[in-house]
């Protein structure tokens, strides 16, 4: 986090951004909890006008709710000459506001982990449900040697073209067998 604002006040509007908020080392006494009425975003207070102070979030504009919620927000801190500050991205909201604007009336973005560990769930889902085995447990039978391909095919459930192209090629032989095999 790189910012020139000194956070003096820091807002979770639920229990998991409080706690995540607490793991990273900052007193309970120090959050305003959202998801109570008495320390609801709109009861916290900034010192008028002292210069480079900030409200602490995590998740940005996001943290306040709606559309109007975001506006509102935005009016009060910058009115009290305070800048809310996302402290997962380091950005503020005079200097970035409009890229945490944008980022809290879209839609959700994932990292590409989580996207990827997502799509791998869901195929693991709809194999299940076609009865065929999961990615892991046909990963280890693919690598077998011993195994010719149709019957990996057979055992996995999985078609030779889906198990070459997630796993890419087998171990096992081609064609004839040599012949001091064979033998």
């Amino acid at each position: 986090m790189s910012t020139n604002y000194k956070i003096i006040r820091w807002y979770a509007q639920d229990k998991k951004v409080f706690d995540r908020l607490v793991t990273r080392g900052i007193l309970k006494g120090a959050i305003y909890a959202g998801w109570t009425k008495a320390e609801h975003w709109t009861a916290i207070t900034m010192r008028d006008r002292k210069p480079k102070e900030a409200l602490g979030v995590i998740d940005g504009l996001r943290a306040f709710g709606g559309l109007r919620d975001i506006k509102k927000a935005i009016t009060r801190f910058h009115g009290h000459g305070a800048v809310i500050v996302d402290i997962d991205t380091g950005q503020d909201s005079l200097t970035h506001g409009v890229d945490m604007f944008d980022a809290a009336t879209g839609p959700r973005k994932f990292s590409a982990e989580y996207s990827k560990a997502l799509q791998d769930e869901r195929a693991d889902k709809r194999r299940n449900k076609k009865g065929q085995m999961s990615r892991h447990d046909a990963q280890a039978i693919w690598l077998n040697p011993k195994l010719k391909t149709a019957e990996k095919a057979k055992l996995t459930r999985w078609s030779r073209a889906a198990l070459y192209d997630a796993f890419g090629k087998s171990n096992s032989l081609t064609g004839r067998p040599p012949k001091q095999i064979a033998a």
